[in-house]
């Protein structure tokens, strides 16, 4: 689930023209990486926007798609990533994109060290039954990164705009704009994952995953806000709670947090 973390902030950084911070999660000691300017000035003309519409594992998707899929090595990992894009004419033959995302890591965490094309005669029309996991959850995991990407950024309106109303119902917007700089000065995302995979590793009662409009997550934040705390968390310290999502008009939405399952 890191990875798709890793690539969710990477495109998000690329919607919002922020191309520094996407050149930082690309893996600096590959030797076909494009110096910062470069990149910087390409990434100008060929994002202009970007909207991800899917990121997962590749294994998984390649078996959900009657391809066969090798394993990743252990330092390495896959991904299929499919979003749509508008750049300056000639950068993307297709506003829709797929590639192939391959991650490595280093001392900095995972890092993007390629995106490959892949080929259009898959069989787009298979169902979903065989993964062990729903695509829906890699959604989950798409939105909550989001989430605290936009609160680090300080993209507080954009934030809010990711609960669900009953959740806004909670929360007034010009109060939340008011207060939230104060609390999520900045935000570092340490893990995201399905309440279910948590269930399983610590033997849990109910390790099933969710089914209908609701799923849940385990999440792992270090917030700084302003003086010693971000509200009710210490500064540095490592925040571990749970977020439930809804799902409203097709899309879903943050519904809940919690500090138990």
């Amino acid at each position: 689930f890191d990875g798709i973390v890793v690539i969710t902030q990477y495109l998000t950084y690329l919607d919002l023209g922020i191309y520094k911070e996407a050149y930082r999660l690309l893996h600096p000691d590959k030797p076909n990486i494009k110096r910062e300017e470069d990149f910087i000035l390409a990434a100008e003309m060929a994002y202009q926007s970007v909207e991800i519409k899917t990121i997962q594992p590749y294994f998984i998707w390649a078996k959900n798609h009657g391809l066969n899929a090798s394993g990743d090595p252990e330092n390495q990992k896959r991904y299929f990533v499919e979003f749509t894009v508008e750049g300056e004419p000639g950068w993307w033959p297709d506003d829709d994109v797929n590639l192939i995302f391959t991650l490595e890591m280093n001392d900095q965490g995972w890092r993007i060290i390629s995106q490959d094309t892949i080929a259009k005669n898959t069989n787009q029309s298979l169902p979903v039954t065989t993964a062990w996991i729903a695509p829906e959850f890699f959604d989950g995991i798409i939105l909550i990164t989001k989430y605290y990407t936009y609160l680090d950024l300080g993209l507080f309106e954009e934030a809010y705009n990711l609960l669900s109303a009953s959740n806004q119902g909670y929360r007034d917007k010009e109060d939340w704009l008011e207060i939230a700089p104060s609390i999520y000065i900045s935000v570092r995302i340490i893990k995201i994952e399905p309440l279910f995979i948590l269930a399983r590793h610590y033997s849990y009662n109910t390790p099933t995953p969710e089914t209908g409009d609701v799923r849940k997550f385990h999440v792992q934040i270090i917030p700084e806000g302003e003086g010693a705390m971000s509200g009710s968390v210490m500064n540095g310290v490592v925040y571990s709670h749970f977020i439930s999502l809804i799902q409203e008009n097709s899309a879903w939405k943050i519904d809940g947090f919690s500090t138990a399952p």
